[in-house]
Protein backbone atom coordinates (compact mmCIF):
# COMPACT_ATOMS: atom_id res chain seq x y z
CA UNK A 1 0.00 0.00 0.00
CA UNK A 2 1.31 3.45 -0.91
CA UNK A 3 2.32 5.60 2.10
CA UNK A 4 -0.08 8.42 2.89
CA UNK A 5 0.88 12.08 3.18
CA UNK A 6 -2.49 13.57 4.11
CA UNK A 7 -1.46 17.18 3.50
CA UNK A 8 0.23 16.79 0.10
CA UNK A 9 -2.79 17.74 -2.02
CA UNK A 10 -3.84 20.52 0.35
CA UNK A 11 -0.32 21.96 0.40
CA UNK A 12 -0.08 21.88 -3.40
CA UNK A 13 -3.29 23.92 -3.63
CA UNK A 14 -2.59 26.47 -0.89
CA UNK A 15 0.91 27.11 -2.22
CA UNK A 16 -0.74 28.21 -5.46
CA UNK A 17 -3.45 30.30 -3.77
CA UNK A 18 -1.50 32.31 -1.17
CA UNK A 19 -2.99 35.18 0.80
CA UNK A 20 -6.49 33.73 1.22
CA UNK A 21 -6.72 32.38 4.81
CA UNK A 22 -10.50 31.86 4.78
CA UNK A 23 -10.26 29.80 1.62
CA UNK A 24 -7.36 27.78 3.04
CA UNK A 25 -9.42 27.04 6.16
CA UNK A 26 -12.38 25.84 4.07
CA UNK A 27 -10.11 23.58 2.02
CA UNK A 28 -8.87 21.76 5.13
CA UNK A 29 -11.93 19.50 5.09
CA UNK A 30 -12.75 19.69 1.37
CA UNK A 31 -9.49 18.25 0.06
CA UNK A 32 -9.13 14.53 0.66
CA UNK A 33 -6.10 12.98 2.43
CA UNK A 34 -3.45 12.13 -0.16
CA UNK A 35 -1.67 8.94 -1.10
CA UNK A 36 1.65 10.16 -2.46
CA UNK A 37 2.24 8.66 -5.89
CA UNK A 38 5.57 7.13 -6.90
CA UNK A 39 6.20 7.26 -10.66
CA UNK A 40 2.58 8.48 -10.87
CA UNK A 41 1.23 5.28 -9.26
CA UNK A 42 -0.55 4.89 -5.91
CA UNK A 43 -2.13 1.79 -4.39
CA UNK A 44 -4.47 0.79 -1.58
CA UNK A 45 -5.47 -2.71 -0.55
CA UNK A 46 -8.36 -2.56 -3.05
CA UNK A 47 -7.31 -0.15 -5.80
CA UNK A 48 -4.55 1.13 -8.06
CA UNK A 49 -4.49 4.70 -9.34
CA UNK A 50 -2.31 5.95 -12.19
CA UNK A 51 -2.08 9.75 -12.26
CA UNK A 52 -1.43 11.73 -15.43
CA UNK A 53 2.21 12.25 -16.34
CA UNK A 54 4.32 13.75 -19.11
CA UNK A 55 3.62 10.80 -21.42
CA UNK A 56 -0.11 10.31 -20.75
CA UNK A 57 -2.62 12.95 -19.55
CA UNK A 58 -5.19 10.30 -18.59
CA UNK A 59 -6.08 9.19 -15.06
CA UNK A 60 -6.59 5.43 -14.76
CA UNK A 61 -8.45 3.86 -11.85
CA UNK A 62 -8.32 0.09 -11.33
CA UNK A 63 -10.40 -1.74 -8.75
CA UNK A 64 -8.25 -4.70 -7.76
CA UNK A 65 -11.29 -6.11 -5.96
CA UNK A 66 -13.37 -6.36 -9.15
CA UNK A 67 -10.92 -5.86 -12.03
CA UNK A 68 -12.93 -2.92 -13.39
CA UNK A 69 -11.21 0.10 -14.93
CA UNK A 70 -12.34 3.71 -15.31
CA UNK A 71 -10.28 6.39 -17.04
CA UNK A 72 -10.70 10.16 -16.69
CA UNK A 73 -9.24 12.81 -18.96
CA UNK A 74 -9.43 16.36 -17.58
CA UNK A 75 -9.63 19.30 -19.95
CA UNK A 76 -5.90 20.03 -19.72
CA UNK A 77 -3.70 21.32 -22.51
CA UNK A 78 -0.18 21.00 -21.10
CA UNK A 79 1.86 18.18 -19.63
CA UNK A 80 1.55 17.61 -15.87
CA UNK A 81 4.47 18.18 -13.54
CA UNK A 82 5.15 16.16 -10.38
CA UNK A 83 4.81 18.24 -7.20
CA UNK A 84 5.72 16.03 -4.28
CA UNK A 85 3.60 13.03 -5.23
CA UNK A 86 0.68 14.92 -6.77
CA UNK A 87 0.46 16.12 -10.37
CA UNK A 88 0.02 19.76 -11.38
CA UNK A 89 -1.27 20.60 -14.86
CA UNK A 90 -1.95 23.89 -16.59
CA UNK A 91 -5.43 23.47 -18.03
CA UNK A 92 -7.13 25.37 -20.82
CA UNK A 93 -7.71 29.06 -20.10
CA UNK A 94 -4.80 29.40 -17.70
CA UNK A 95 -6.25 27.62 -14.64
CA UNK A 96 -4.36 24.87 -12.85
CA UNK A 97 -5.42 21.35 -11.90
CA UNK A 98 -3.89 19.38 -9.04
CA UNK A 99 -4.53 15.64 -9.31
CA UNK A 100 -4.06 13.52 -6.22
CA UNK A 101 -4.58 9.86 -5.43
CA UNK A 102 -6.74 9.72 -2.32
CA UNK A 103 -6.30 7.59 0.77
CA UNK A 104 -9.73 6.03 0.20
CA UNK A 105 -8.56 4.55 -3.10
CA UNK A 106 -9.80 7.04 -5.67
CA UNK A 107 -8.74 10.32 -7.23
CA UNK A 108 -9.48 13.99 -6.66
CA UNK A 109 -8.94 16.59 -9.40
CA UNK A 110 -8.75 20.04 -7.83
CA UNK A 111 -9.11 23.00 -10.20
CA UNK A 112 -7.87 26.50 -9.40
CA UNK A 113 -9.73 29.00 -11.61
CA UNK A 114 -8.56 32.59 -11.93
CA UNK A 115 -11.60 33.97 -13.75
CA UNK A 116 -15.27 33.29 -14.42
CA UNK A 117 -14.68 32.06 -17.95
CA UNK A 118 -12.56 29.11 -16.84
CA UNK A 119 -14.54 28.39 -13.67
CA UNK A 120 -18.07 28.19 -15.09
CA UNK A 121 -17.79 24.80 -16.80
CA UNK A 122 -15.07 22.21 -16.17
CA UNK A 123 -15.18 19.04 -18.31
CA UNK A 124 -13.98 15.50 -17.63
CA UNK A 125 -14.12 12.85 -20.35
CA UNK A 126 -14.29 9.26 -19.11
CA UNK A 127 -14.16 5.70 -20.34
CA UNK A 128 -16.16 3.19 -18.31
CA UNK A 129 -16.79 -0.58 -18.32
CA UNK A 130 -19.10 -1.92 -21.00
CA UNK A 131 -22.71 -2.09 -19.88
CA UNK A 132 -22.42 0.75 -17.36
CA UNK A 133 -23.38 4.42 -17.27
CA UNK A 134 -23.14 7.55 -15.12
CA UNK A 135 -26.40 8.18 -13.23
CA UNK A 136 -26.99 11.53 -11.42
CA UNK A 137 -28.42 11.29 -7.88
CA UNK A 138 -30.74 13.66 -6.02
CA UNK A 139 -28.00 14.46 -3.47
CA UNK A 140 -25.64 15.81 -6.14
CA UNK A 141 -23.54 12.69 -6.44
CA UNK A 142 -23.16 10.65 -9.62
CA UNK A 143 -23.12 6.86 -9.54
CA UNK A 144 -21.52 4.53 -12.05
CA UNK A 145 -24.22 1.88 -12.40
CA UNK A 146 -24.76 -1.26 -14.50
CA UNK A 147 -27.39 -0.71 -17.15
CA UNK A 148 -30.57 -2.71 -16.72
CA UNK A 149 -30.95 -2.23 -12.97
CA UNK A 150 -29.74 -5.67 -11.92
CA UNK A 151 -27.35 -4.34 -9.25
CA UNK A 152 -28.63 -2.01 -6.52
CA UNK A 153 -25.22 -0.66 -5.44
CA UNK A 154 -23.01 1.65 -7.50
CA UNK A 155 -19.68 0.51 -8.88
CA UNK A 156 -18.10 3.92 -8.39
CA UNK A 157 -19.20 7.17 -6.78
CA UNK A 158 -18.47 10.73 -7.87
CA UNK A 159 -18.97 12.67 -4.65
CA UNK A 160 -21.20 15.75 -4.59
CA UNK A 161 -19.30 18.74 -5.99
CA UNK A 162 -18.01 21.73 -4.08
CA UNK A 163 -16.46 25.08 -4.99
CA UNK A 164 -14.91 27.67 -2.67
CA UNK A 165 -13.98 31.23 -3.57
CA UNK A 166 -11.04 33.28 -2.29
CA UNK A 167 -13.07 34.47 0.71
CA UNK A 168 -13.93 30.92 1.78
CA UNK A 169 -17.52 31.20 0.51
CA UNK A 170 -19.11 28.01 -0.81
CA UNK A 171 -20.49 28.55 -4.30
CA UNK A 172 -23.48 26.83 -5.95
CA UNK A 173 -22.19 24.03 -8.15
CA UNK A 174 -23.53 20.89 -9.81
CA UNK A 175 -22.70 18.12 -12.28
CA UNK A 176 -24.34 17.25 -15.56
CA UNK A 177 -23.72 14.13 -17.61
CA UNK A 178 -23.47 14.08 -21.39
CA UNK A 179 -22.79 10.51 -22.42
CA UNK A 180 -19.45 9.67 -20.84
CA UNK A 181 -18.49 13.31 -20.21
CA UNK A 182 -19.08 14.88 -16.81
CA UNK A 183 -19.34 18.67 -16.58
CA UNK A 184 -19.03 20.63 -13.34
CA UNK A 185 -20.88 23.97 -13.52
CA UNK A 186 -20.17 26.70 -10.97
CA UNK A 187 -22.22 29.84 -10.31
CA UNK A 188 -19.50 32.50 -10.04
CA UNK A 189 -21.79 35.52 -9.55
CA UNK A 190 -20.26 37.75 -6.87
CA UNK A 191 -17.37 35.34 -6.28
CA UNK A 192 -13.83 36.40 -5.39
CA UNK A 193 -11.07 34.71 -7.36
CA UNK A 194 -9.30 32.33 -7.37
CA UNK A 195 -12.00 29.66 -7.07
CA UNK A 196 -11.05 26.13 -6.01
CA UNK A 197 -13.32 23.22 -6.97
CA UNK A 198 -13.19 19.47 -7.41
CA UNK A 199 -14.56 16.19 -8.58
CA UNK A 200 -13.73 13.27 -6.28
CA UNK A 201 -14.13 9.71 -7.58
CA UNK A 202 -13.93 6.54 -5.47
CA UNK A 203 -14.80 2.85 -5.81
CA UNK A 204 -17.94 1.77 -3.94
CA UNK A 205 -17.79 -2.01 -4.33
CA UNK A 206 -14.03 -2.10 -3.73
CA UNK A 207 -14.36 0.18 -0.70
CA UNK A 208 -16.85 -2.23 0.86
CA UNK A 209 -14.22 -4.94 0.47
CA UNK A 210 -11.56 -2.64 1.93
CA UNK A 211 -13.78 -1.77 4.89
CA UNK A 212 -14.52 -5.42 5.63
CA UNK A 213 -10.84 -6.40 5.41
CA UNK A 214 -9.71 -3.46 7.57
CA UNK A 215 -12.22 -4.24 10.31
CA UNK A 216 -11.31 -7.93 10.23
CA UNK A 217 -7.61 -7.08 10.50
CA UNK A 218 -8.25 -4.84 13.49
CA UNK A 219 -10.44 -7.37 15.29
CA UNK A 220 -7.74 -10.00 14.81
CA UNK A 221 -5.02 -7.60 15.93
CA UNK A 222 -6.62 -6.58 19.20
CA UNK A 223 -6.60 -10.18 20.35
CA UNK A 224 -2.79 -9.99 20.20
CA UNK A 225 -2.36 -6.37 21.28
CA UNK A 226 -4.82 -5.35 24.02
CA UNK A 227 -3.04 -1.99 24.33
CA UNK A 228 -4.61 -1.02 20.98
CA UNK A 229 -8.06 -1.73 22.36
CA UNK A 230 -7.27 0.38 25.43
CA UNK A 231 -6.26 3.35 23.27
CA UNK A 232 -9.39 3.02 21.17
CA UNK A 233 -11.47 2.96 24.34
CA UNK A 234 -9.78 6.16 25.52
CA UNK A 235 -10.96 7.94 22.36
CA UNK A 236 -14.51 6.73 22.98
CA UNK A 237 -14.40 7.79 26.62
CA UNK A 238 -13.58 11.37 25.59
CA UNK A 239 -17.22 11.82 24.58
CA UNK A 240 -20.21 10.86 26.71
CA UNK A 241 -22.46 10.70 23.63
CA UNK A 242 -19.98 8.52 21.76
CA UNK A 243 -19.64 6.24 24.77
CA UNK A 244 -23.41 5.81 24.97
CA UNK A 245 -23.71 4.89 21.28
CA UNK A 246 -20.82 2.41 21.42
CA UNK A 247 -22.34 0.78 24.50
CA UNK A 248 -25.67 0.39 22.68
CA UNK A 249 -23.85 -1.31 19.80
CA UNK A 250 -22.13 -3.77 22.13
CA UNK A 251 -18.75 -2.12 22.75
CA UNK A 252 -15.93 -1.56 20.27
CA UNK A 253 -16.19 -5.01 18.69
CA UNK A 254 -19.95 -4.72 18.37
CA UNK A 255 -19.60 -1.25 16.83
CA UNK A 256 -17.11 -2.46 14.24
CA UNK A 257 -19.29 -5.42 13.33
CA UNK A 258 -22.26 -3.05 13.02
CA UNK A 259 -20.25 -0.81 10.68
CA UNK A 260 -19.50 -3.77 8.40
CA UNK A 261 -23.14 -4.87 8.56
CA UNK A 262 -24.26 -1.40 7.48
CA UNK A 263 -21.63 -1.18 4.72
CA UNK A 264 -22.82 -4.51 3.32
CA UNK A 265 -26.49 -3.57 3.83
CA UNK A 266 -27.14 -6.30 6.39
CA UNK A 267 -27.97 -4.02 9.32
CA UNK A 268 -31.46 -3.43 10.66
CA UNK A 269 -32.84 0.15 10.85
CA UNK A 270 -31.98 0.53 14.55
CA UNK A 271 -28.35 -0.38 13.95
CA UNK A 272 -28.19 1.89 10.89
CA UNK A 273 -29.42 4.84 12.94
CA UNK A 274 -26.90 4.14 15.72
CA UNK A 275 -23.98 3.81 13.29
CA UNK A 276 -24.90 7.10 11.59
CA UNK A 277 -25.05 8.79 15.00
CA UNK A 278 -21.69 7.23 15.84
CA UNK A 279 -20.12 8.73 12.71
CA UNK A 280 -21.72 12.14 13.25
CA UNK A 281 -20.69 12.45 16.91
CA UNK A 282 -16.95 11.90 16.68
CA UNK A 283 -16.71 8.38 15.32
CA UNK A 284 -14.53 9.54 12.42
CA UNK A 285 -11.66 10.20 14.83
CA UNK A 286 -11.83 6.63 16.08
CA UNK A 287 -12.19 5.19 12.58
CA UNK A 288 -9.15 7.12 11.36
CA UNK A 289 -7.16 6.00 14.39
CA UNK A 290 -8.05 2.38 13.65
CA UNK A 291 -7.21 2.75 9.93
CA UNK A 292 -10.76 2.00 8.83
CA UNK A 293 -11.40 5.32 7.09
CA UNK A 294 -12.80 3.48 4.07
CA UNK A 295 -15.76 2.47 6.23
CA UNK A 296 -16.40 6.11 7.13
CA UNK A 297 -16.61 7.06 3.45
CA UNK A 298 -19.22 4.39 2.79
CA UNK A 299 -21.40 5.32 5.73
CA UNK A 300 -21.35 9.04 4.91
CA UNK A 301 -22.47 8.23 1.35
CA UNK A 302 -25.42 6.12 2.48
Amino acid sequence: MTPANPQAGLNAVTQRTPGHPAQAAALQTAIEPTLVATASLAATDHSLTALPDATDPTITLLSTATGQIVTIKPDAKKKPVDAGGVEVTNASGGEQQITEATAKGGVQVITISQNAKTARKIRFTTTIPDGTGWVPQSNGQIYLMPKGGGQPDPIMVLAAPWAVDANGVSLPTSYTVKGKTIIQTIDTKGAAFPIVSDPDWWWWTATIAGCTIAVGTFLTGILKAPAILAKAQSIINSSRTLTNIVNQLGGIKGTLNAIVAMATKKANPTVVALVKNFVNTGGKMLMDALSIGSCYQLIKAM
